[in-house]
């Protein structure tokens, strides 16, 4: 078995958050635009505050970073026994959101995070896949 390659890991990690981040851009501004429908302003009306400056924005996408590059790992992790192709990048991202997905729900069930919180599950399952699908373009076994 063939070791991960860090660098390219990261790498493969950091273009998949830009990939994210360009998903999202369309499909939550799609959806904003036609239907009035944004997973920000639910947590706002949920949570009552306004984050912003600086720090927030830095630590935003930092966080980001991180979640892609620990993505990339699940797919460089399983990828020996599927495979390097597009079905192993939609099992790693499918993975992930199921934990996520866990998580959220189980907060939505306490009560900390308001139900509209599975629209954002929602828009995860369409950007996860596609930021994964495009840093497995970049990953390569070292």
């Amino acid at each position: 078995m063939k070791k991960i390659n860090s660098g390219r890991l990261v790498l493969a990690g950091l273009v998949a958050s830009f990939a994210f981040i360009f998903v999202e851009i369309i499909v939550e501004g799609s959806m904003h635009f036609l239907f009035r429908i944004s997973e920000a302003k639910f947590y706002l009306e949920a949570f009552e505050m306004r984050k912003s400056g600086v720090l927030f924005h830095i630590l935003n996408l930092g966080i980001l970073f991180a979640i892609c590059i620990l993505i990339m790992w699940v797919y460089a992790a399983i990828r020996p026994r599927f495979g390097s192709h597009g079905k192993t990048a939609i099992v790693a991202s499918l993975i992930f959101w199921l934990f996520a997905f866990l998580f959220t729900a189980n907060h939505v069930n306490l009560g900390i995070f308001p139900p509209m919180s599975f629209i954002g599950m929602g828009f995860n399952l369409i950007e996860l896949p596609v930021a994964v699908i495009v840093g497995s373009a970049i990953y390569r076994e070292g």
